[in-house]
């Protein structure tokens, strides 16, 4: 019988005296059995590092690293830089993931001699925990997909998968992807800004249709919450990850990724409109930019009829056009 590979958890917590005790019950629930957990304690300031110091004297298979306050980003590299596996898994310190979750990614890794593997998200909206009480026997694999780097980095730019396949948190991963890679540190949407240099490296991917990450989620989301320049970090991002399939001369990924772009400059002008008073240079940057990119682009012939369409009615009216967009959006989140 195959000896098992230790996985390493990674969870940054900054502040979550609230949730880090829900999060670590669903991982010392596992049903997989060589892992340690990695908590990386972003400086927090409350009870949170009572509640790990509890939690440290009843598991030994906790570790905890103490770092001052300098966000997500660096905590999961730092994460990375001192996981004992050869396998990783991000886990969000206000999130929960089912018993067989690491048990299942894994089988799925090793029978398809897989780099990633990647199941599905479950949202949930309440303090509570939402696992059932009842552990499943039977570890299912789901309904499951055997890809390409290529054939997943597609299902970044559709619009029911661009959430699942730009987390980092929902994936089993080999440590060696990240080898001389870092989550950028200071910016926000930092996943989607990672996850494309890190599938490129992969070798097979694997996709069950399991849900086993539970994703707990704020009522209030980026189309609600007060807008702030920090946002425009996930424009940035897009702009990236077309720039990244242009140099790697991918062109399929790259047309796509074009279109993403240039949805979020629409999106992210209409919501930074409301706050114009506080935004004027940023909102004028936005429109020069949207203005330039389908100026240069012969995104007409490239794109199907209804997103061209999209596209040429942004020219004119890009805040109504931002708005359908964010619309949209919302229609989404009732499927997720």
């Amino acid at each position: 019988m195959q000896e098992k590979e230790l996985i390493t958890i990674i969870v940054p917590v900054y502040n979550g005296e609230k949730h880090i005790a829900r999060c670590l019950d669903s991982l010392f629930a596992q049903i997989y059995s060589c892992y340690e957990v990695l908590v990386i304690d972003d400086g927090s300031t409350d009870e949170t590092a009572t509640v790990l110091e509890m939690y440290q004297k009843k598991y030994e298979d906790l570790r905890v690293i103490w770092t001052p306050h300098k966000g997500v980003s660096h905590a999961r590299n730092t994460g990375i830089q001192n996981a004992l596996g050869n396998l990783i898994a991000f886990v969000d310190s206000d999130d929960e993931i089912f018993p067989e979750y690491l048990e299942v990614l894994y089988q799925l890794l090793i029978m398809y001699k897989a780099s990633v593997s990647v199941c599905g998200l479950q949202h949930v909206r309440t303090e509570e925990s939402a696992l059932p009480l009842k552990e499943s026997d039977v570890c299912d694999l789901g309904n499951y997909e055997v890809m390409n780097p290529t054939d997943f980095l597609k299902r970044m730019e559709e619009p029911f998968r661009y959430e699942l396949t730009t987390i980092c948190c929902n994936k089993l991963y080999k440590k060696c992807l990240f080898t001389e890679l870092k989550f950028p540190e200071g910016k926000i949407y930092e996943d989607s800004a990672m996850l494309q240099d890190v599938i490129s490296r992969a070798s097979v991917l694997v996709e069950t249709d399991r849900k086993l990450y539970l994703y707990h989620r704020e009522t209030i989301g980026i189309t609600r919450s007060a807008y702030t320049k920090q946002k425009l970090d996930e424009v940035e991002h897009s702009k990236q990850r077309m720039l990244f399939f242009e140099e790697k001369n991918q062109q399929e990924l790259y047309v796509l990724a074009k279109k993403q772009y240039c949805l979020m400059l629409l999106k992210h002008y209409y919501l930074m409109k409301k706050y114009e008073a506080d935004c004027k240079a940023e909102i004028e940057e936005l429109r020069n930019a949207q203005k330039n990119f389908l100026k240069g682009w012969q995104w007409k012939k490239a794109l199907p009829f209804k997103v061209a369409t999209v596209f040429e009615f942004g020219r004119f009216c890009p805040y109504l056009c931002g708005w359908i967009i964010v619309k949209w959006d919302a229609h989404l989140e009732k499927y997720r």
